[in-house]
Protein backbone atom coordinates (compact mmCIF):
# COMPACT_ATOMS: atom_id res chain seq x y z
CA UNK A 1 0.00 0.00 0.00
CA UNK A 2 2.83 2.38 0.80
CA UNK A 3 4.35 1.75 -2.64
CA UNK A 4 1.10 2.85 -4.31
CA UNK A 5 0.84 5.94 -2.14
CA UNK A 6 4.46 6.84 -2.89
CA UNK A 7 3.92 6.39 -6.64
CA UNK A 8 0.79 8.57 -6.50
CA UNK A 9 2.68 11.34 -4.71
CA UNK A 10 5.53 11.02 -7.18
CA UNK A 11 3.11 11.30 -10.12
CA UNK A 12 1.50 14.37 -8.59
CA UNK A 13 4.87 16.02 -8.05
CA UNK A 14 5.96 15.18 -11.60
CA UNK A 15 2.76 16.68 -13.04
CA UNK A 16 3.22 19.86 -10.99
CA UNK A 17 6.87 20.22 -12.01
CA UNK A 18 6.02 19.63 -15.66
CA UNK A 19 3.21 22.18 -15.53
CA UNK A 20 5.46 24.82 -13.95
CA UNK A 21 8.32 24.11 -16.37
CA UNK A 22 6.07 24.28 -19.43
CA UNK A 23 4.42 27.48 -18.20
CA UNK A 24 7.83 29.12 -17.67
CA UNK A 25 8.86 28.16 -21.20
CA UNK A 26 5.53 29.40 -22.54
CA UNK A 27 4.93 26.06 -24.18
CA UNK A 28 1.78 26.09 -26.30
CA UNK A 29 1.09 22.43 -25.59
CA UNK A 30 0.81 21.67 -21.91
CA UNK A 31 0.60 17.97 -21.16
CA UNK A 32 -2.35 17.09 -18.96
CA UNK A 33 -2.18 13.35 -19.37
CA UNK A 34 -2.36 12.07 -15.81
CA UNK A 35 -1.93 8.50 -17.04
CA UNK A 36 1.54 9.35 -18.32
CA UNK A 37 2.50 10.73 -14.93
CA UNK A 38 1.23 7.65 -13.08
CA UNK A 39 2.84 5.25 -15.55
CA UNK A 40 6.15 7.08 -15.16
CA UNK A 41 5.86 7.12 -11.36
CA UNK A 42 4.99 3.43 -11.10
CA UNK A 43 7.85 2.42 -13.37
CA UNK A 44 10.24 4.53 -11.29
CA UNK A 45 9.10 3.27 -7.89
CA UNK A 46 11.07 0.50 -6.25
CA UNK A 47 8.81 -2.21 -4.87
CA UNK A 48 9.15 -3.06 -1.20
CA UNK A 49 7.22 -6.33 -1.28
CA UNK A 50 9.27 -9.53 -1.32
CA UNK A 51 8.86 -12.26 -3.93
CA UNK A 52 7.57 -14.51 -1.14
CA UNK A 53 4.76 -12.12 -0.24
CA UNK A 54 3.84 -11.75 -3.91
CA UNK A 55 3.66 -15.55 -4.28
CA UNK A 56 1.43 -15.81 -1.19
CA UNK A 57 -0.83 -13.08 -2.54
CA UNK A 58 -1.12 -14.84 -5.91
CA UNK A 59 -2.02 -18.09 -4.11
CA UNK A 60 -4.73 -16.25 -2.18
CA UNK A 61 -6.12 -14.85 -5.44
CA UNK A 62 -6.24 -18.33 -6.98
CA UNK A 63 -7.91 -19.76 -3.88
CA UNK A 64 -10.53 -17.02 -3.72
CA UNK A 65 -11.21 -17.24 -7.47
CA UNK A 66 -12.18 -20.91 -7.05
CA UNK A 67 -14.93 -20.05 -4.56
Amino acid sequence: MADIEYAARKASQRALEQSIYETKNKSKEISTTATEHYTWAISNTRRTVSDEVIAEFEQDIEGIARL
